[in-house]
């Protein structure tokens, strides 16, 4: 399949709305919950109960970053009322309640480093590994379902990736959409077979419409495809078939997405004054990404991309901070769940009262 071209190019003003916001999740039966006018999030220190399974403050610790230990995707099951974090050490799976009693732990037979988790409507699990290359649909207990892509093999084409970021997939399943970010800068489609559907972006990075600088992760919701463009500072919005809808610009730089109900979540650097959109873009498609993030937020949009809601979190490598956020998810009662690949924490962030606003 040939994608169309990309359309209707729209740039949004974004705007904090002051006014509250209602999660609607769809099931048998519908759960609503009432935000209420600027709700609070407060760090919930009982999540994981796990603590001493991770080196907190990673990066302070040993004066560098060893990738190889940190906590790197996260994905919620809330109809299991469950937490799967993804860790780039033994166990590589581990699955929480909400409560943050740790459940099991699993790891895939084959390993390059674990990316980011998805987990399916249908309670499945999908594992991006940018070293091996692949994208790969396990069972809740981590018997593999699917595999796309070819183990140990770097490409761009329908059996190939090149350091894949991120998976998603359409609330049906019908759909799987990878965003191939490290080396190539595309997303891939499939259907649930794994047969491949086209892509769009390309080989090289660029700022047009369509096309990515480092696609790093995305959601699936209401039939658009919301890809975090982590190096070109926005998040673009696309229709099923990869036609470019709008974008999301100078707010943040994107590194994690997530959505529910009619909202999108996203993580990652806020802005600072004189930066912009373009600017940031233009640098990193000269030299790449290296530079800490400087401030790490969450903001959820809604569907017509303005701001909602606005949470600024704690600076730190400490546990109840954030430092370098790398995924989020989130339940249907609007609790946050955050992995930081520099810290190394996997943290659980609630409505309640605190500083948090």
């Amino acid at each position: 399949m040939t994608m169309k071209k990309y359309y209707l190019k729209v740039k949004k003003r974004h705007h904090l709305l002051l006014t509250g916001f209602l999660l609607v999740v769809a099931g048998n039966s519908a759960l609503a919950l009432e935000f209420g006018d600027l709700p609070k999030y407060v760090h919930d220190s009982n999540w994981p109960q796990e603590l001493e399974q991770f080196h907190w403050g990673l990066y302070e610790a040993g004066g560098k970053f060893d990738a190889s230990q940190s906590a790197t995707g996260m994905g919620v099951n809330a109809e299991k009322g469950l937490v799967y974090a993804l860790v780039r050490s033994k166990p590589h799976v581990r699955v929480y309640k909400t409560d943050g009693t740790l459940v099991d732990t699993w790891s895939p037979e084959k390993v390059g480093r674990v990316h980011m988790l998805h987990v399916e409507q249908s309670g499945n699990i999908w594992i991006t590994d940018n070293h091996g290359h692949t994208v790969t649909k396990y069972t809740p207990e981590g018997e593999v379902l699917l595999s796309l892509g070819t183990f140990g093999e770097a490409g761009m084409d329908a059996e190939h990736f090149a350091e894949p970021t991120d998976v998603s997939s359409t609330a049906d399943g019908k759909y799987i959409f990878v965003s191939d970010g490290y080396v190539n800068k595309r997303v891939a489609k499939f259907d649930s077979t794994g047969k491949y559907l086209g892509m769009w972006g390309g080989k090289d990075a660029g700022l047009a419409d369509g096309q990515f600088v480092l696609p790093h992760s995305l959601t699936v919701l209401s039939e658009k495809v919301y890809v975090a463009d982590r190096d070109g500072a926005r998040v673009q919005v696309f229709d099923l078939d990869g036609n470019f809808i709008e974008d999301w610009r100078d707010t943040i730089v994107p590194w994690a997405i997530a959505s529910i109900a009619n909202y999108v979540l996203v993580a990652g650097e806020r802005l600072v004054s004189g930066k912009s959109t373009e600017s940031i873009a233009s640098e990193k498609v000269k030299g790449g990404y290296t530079d800490p993030p400087l401030r790490q937020d969450v903001l959820i949009f809604n569907e017509a991309g303005e701001i909602v809601k606005e949470i600024s979190l704690p600076q730190g490598n400490q546990y109840g901070q954030v430092s370098w956020l790398h995924a989020i998810d989130v339940d249907d009662e609007g609790n946050i769940f955050l992995s930081d690949v520099v810290g190394n924490h996997i943290q659980k962030w609630k409505l309640g009262r605190s500083e948090v606003k």
